[in-house]
């Protein structure tokens, strides 16, 4: 029985003794065709592992400015409407002035923005900040797992090519 990690993935089988798997050249070129098949995908998920986790870390630090802006918004509602400067474009900036609210507008995706209040929207962005970290930990995770995964691929189609090489002096 093959053993799955928790994407999925199967674990590598390291074959010990490669003359009793693959004793004839022909058993031994199938064997060399089923773990190159592996590994390519090994490969097409470490791909996909890598472009998951580099869209998880490019979207992290946007919820973690976003939390600290509502931070910063809440502190500053006691003090009444504050006036501060926003960028327009590169050069341009105006002027604003922020109403002491006790809300904010979250734009959640797909055009849909909701209003909510102070310590919603904190414990909103704050989960999503922890689920975002969980799933880059689960990721990293995931990588190493498959790393492994290729190390012994790798190092089991180099033990078959070396014994087909030995198969076929013999002939």
């Amino acid at each position: 029985m093959e053993s799955l990690n928790s994407y999925g993935v199967p674990k590598a089988e390291f074959i010990e003794d490669i003359k009793a798997a693959a004793p004839t050249p022909e058993a031994a070129e199938k064997l060399y065709r089923e773990k190159t098949e592996l590994m390519s995908k090994y490969r097409m998920l470490e791909t996909h592992f890598l472009e998951k986790q580099q869209n998880f870390k490019r979207s992290r630090p946007s919820v973690a400015e976003n939390l600290n802006a509502i931070k910063k918004l809440e502190a500053m509602a006691d003090k009444g409407d504050v006036k501060t400067n926003f960028q327009l474009a590169d050069s341009l900036y105006s002027t604003a002035t922020i109403n002491s609210e006790s809300t904010v507008c979250l734009w959640l995706g797909a055009n849909i923005m909701v209003e909510y209040p102070f310590s919603e929207a904190k414990t909103l962005l704050t989960e999503n900040l922890a689920a975002l970290d969980k799933q880059i930990d689960d990721i990293s995770k995931n990588l190493i797992f498959l790393r492994d995964q290729i190390i012994t691929t790798e190092v089991t189609l180099s033990r078959i090519v070396n014994h087909l090489i030995q198969l076929n002096k013999k002939k």
